[in-house]
């Protein structure tokens, strides 16, 4: 349940809303700490330093249900990487070339935070194809899984799947802006028009 928003607060009401083991104190109640969840359900509550039972006033331990997994992508044609040895060709979100999101923004499996998605998009070369995901910020070295929290992404227009990037093993590179992540493989390739529906999970 959530704790009270405002009037007296005990550590009673913790201890009724976390568990904990006597006797109590408040750094057993840092979030993140193992009794404490890390999410936005917990929004005032401290990781680490100063902590008061004001903290805690409408929190609740129950991890928000995470909606915004879902991204459209808008296509308009391909794009052809200029001075590509092997002919490499790009269908999807290629920034400043083709296609759009009509919302880019994600949260992780948690809803603890929100991250901006910056291209999508399968590469079609003489050589190879691969898929790439490109995400704002540095998560470097860490797998999507280690991220975000989802181990799937799965493109598809109505009831037609294009293709699914799971599991995304390897860890991704940082640019200094973004966070590429590529996979081998892309299923069947995007269309050059109309739309598709991304849901991460």
């Amino acid at each position: 349940m959530t704790l009270q928003s405002s009037g007296a607060i005990s550590i009673n009401d913790l201890v009724g809303e976390y568990g904990g083991s006597a006797p109590h104190a408040l750094n057993e109640y840092y979030k993140g700490g193992g009794l404490v969840g890390n999410h936005s359900n917990n929004p005032n509550v401290p990781t680490s330093g100063t902590i008061s039972l004001n903290n805690f006033y409408g929190a609740n331990n129950t991890a928000p249900v995470v909606t915004d997994n879902q991204i459209t992508l808008s296509l308009n044609g391909s794009y052809s990487v200029p001075g590509g040895k092997y002919g490499e060709t790009r269908y999807g979100v290629v920034l400043g070339q083709v296609g759009s999101f009509s919302d880019a923004s994600f949260t992780n499996a948690s809803g603890s935070a929100t991250y901006t998605m910056v291209e999508i998009y399968q590469e079609v070369s003489s050589i190879l194809s691969k898929s790439q995901v490109i995400v704002a910020g540095n998560f470097g070295g860490q797998t999507f899984a280690q991220a975000f929290g989802y181990t799937n992404m799965e493109f598809k227009n109505g009831s037609t799947t294009y293709v699914d990037l799971s599991p995304f093993s390897t860890a991704g590179a940082y640019d200094g802006t973004n966070t590429i992540w590529n996979t081998l493989g892309m299923g069947t390739q995007f269309p050059t028009s109309g739309s598709l529906t991304l849901t991460i999970s």
